[in-house]
């Protein structure tokens, strides 16, 4: 039988423990606990696995995309704060998933060590992230070794290349900006996918190299838009927490503005929440520099963090955008429904209270598009609209946009304006 192993990690756990003490810890896990178990059935078995960790066996799955998504429904609990001495706490969770039965996997210390690589990847996306460790199909024994080694070519050999989702505005119904994506096409292993590689670029330090080159060409990309003529849109590029700490980034970043030639309000830095949690001091000064020059400042995942939100007032941001987690529960009839609508629409008033913009990740349904234009939510991006697309195919939208033609995402808000 199909089954899986799910290491779930709480994050930053210890600051509980530190600030309250070990029995606070405990009520907070056995909380986290609850949640979990509400989301798996019976067969499945949950434990205390370590200190800050739980263990879950999932049973009688039919494939391996199961268990991602019993580890969305996991994640979908923690928008919500739990209760500890009459106080709110929101707990975030890493999880990592290792698919039985293997071609060599089948011994549960083999599962142990999959499932903890797989969360330990999961940790360096950031919080509320899932990783599932690769079927043997596509992942031999050896591969971690092997792709660090690959990957350290793949930028000097041009394996790798930029795809856009676009960005739309949900009041115009235009397509306004794009996210670039880094992807990888290797000429024997084919196309990797990012959760693949992002981490270990991350580990051997490739993540600045190829961070840069991510930007460079990006800007390029968005100057042959408007050279040809095309209506200018807002280009994000995600910066890793390792890239914010090289001493020379900011002067890097103005660097490849001053040198392609983009209008600088052109560029839409992502930033993840957590790591400007992290290292909030030490990163004001150059993101402030950077938002004088006029690039735009994003903070990604936006609710997932612990920080209090007393950051927001100082912070120099132009856009929140609101995590995948929040917008998942929205436009359904499950349990909850109202307070995750409450949730996400006070995101949505912060935002604009502080003259920030709100963009929507992971939109799917027109369902949930009709919850978040009711909430006066300003941009969306997701499936529902598009997916990551090749520089021509955005060019091509943009030009039937010039010439008057509606994108392709009309159709989806004009159905989501008839359920709303």
């Amino acid at each position: 039988r199909g089954g899986a192993l799910m290491l779930l990690n709480v994050n930053k756990f210890r600051e509980v423990n530190e600030a309250l003490g070990f029995d606070a810890g405990d009520a907070v896990l056995v909380q986290i606990a609850h949640r979990v178990r509400a989301c798996l059935h019976d067969t499945d078995s949950i434990a205390r696995w370590g200190g800050d960790e739980l263990a879950v066996v999932l049973e009688n799955l039919v494939r391996e995309s199961d268990a991602l998504h019993v580890a969305e429904k996991i994640l979908a609990q923690f928008g919500m704060p739990l209760l500890l001495e009459g106080r709110e706490y929101f707990a975030s969770l890493s999880i990592g998933i290792a698919a039985f039965p293997a071609a060599d996997a089948n011994d549960i210390d083999v599962l142990i060590k999959r499932a903890d690589s797989a969360m330990a990847a999961a940790k360096t996306w950031g919080e509320n992230k899932t990783q599932l460790f690769p079927s043997e199909a596509v992942m031999p024994p050896n591969e971690r070794f092997s792709l660090k080694n690959h990957l350290r070519s793949a930028l000097q050999n041009g394996e790798l290349f930029l795809e856009y989702q676009p960005q739309i505005d949900l009041v115009s119904e235009r397509m306004i900006g794009v996210e670039a994506l880094v992807r990888w096409r290797h000429p024997v292993l084919g196309r990797v996918e990012p959760s693949r590689f992002i981490s270990l670029a991350e580990e051997t330090g490739l993540i600045v190299p190829i961070g840069e080159w991510v930007m460079r060409t990006a800007c390029l990309q968005n100057r042959a838009w408007m050279d040809a003529g095309l209506p200018p849109l807002t280009t994000a590029v995600n910066v890793s927490a390792r890239q914010l700490r090289h001493p020379q980034l900011i002067e890097r970043i103005l660097d490849i503005i001053a040198d392609t030639g983009i209008d600088a309000g052109c560029l839409d830095l992502e930033i993840t929440e957590g790591i400007l949690i992290d290292d909030f001091a030490a990163l004001l000064p150059g993101l402030a520099k950077l938002r004088k020059a006029g690039v735009k400042i994003s903070i990604d995942d936006f609710g997932t963090g612990y920080s209090s939100l007393g950051y927001l007032a100082e912070l120099p941001a132009d856009i929140l955008k609101m995590d995948r987690s929040f917008v998942s529960r929205l436009g359904t009839d499950a349990a909850g429904r109202d307070r995750s609508y409450a949730l996400a629409r006070s995101i949505v008033q912060l935002a604009h209270g502080l003259n920030l913009k709100v963009v929507a990740e992971a939109v799917e349904t027109a369902e949930q598009c009709a919850d978040l234009m009711a909430m006066d939510c300003d941009v969306a991006q997701g499936y529902l609209f598009d997916r990551p697309l090749h520089p021509d195919q955005v060019g091509q939208l943009l030009r039937l946009q010039h010439d008057g033609v509606a994108h392709a995402a009309a159709p989806a808000i004009q159905q989501a304006l008839q359920i709303a």
